[in-house]
């Protein structure tokens, strides 16, 4: 699981924040992540001495929900990242 992409400002370091923590829990983390982020998180996963071991790309739709939506539907290039983790 992933917060939304880490794409608010409100929560603009959450992919950070949660990978940090998942590193600290788990042996095999999966989650979700806009495509454009992934080598970013390809960076931090490899100084957390991890590895991502799958990736699968999905046109991910996020249906209106809130009240900032605009559209009843938007679909995102997300990635699905298996990672393992250093205690592996």
């Amino acid at each position: 699981m992933n917060p939304p992409f880490g794409a608010q400002k409100s929560n603009i370091y959450a992919d950070r924040s949660f990978i940090e923590k998942a590193f600290e829990k788990a042996n095999v983390i999966y989650s979700l992540h806009l495509t454009k982020t992934v080598p970013f998180i390809e960076k931090m996963v490899s100084s957390l001495k991890g590895n991502i071991d799958f990736t699968k790309n999905y046109k991910f739709p996020i249906k209106y929900s809130q009240s900032f939506h605009t559209k009843k539907v938007v679909f995102y290039e997300v990635a699905l990242l298996r990672i393992l983790t250093k205690i592996n």
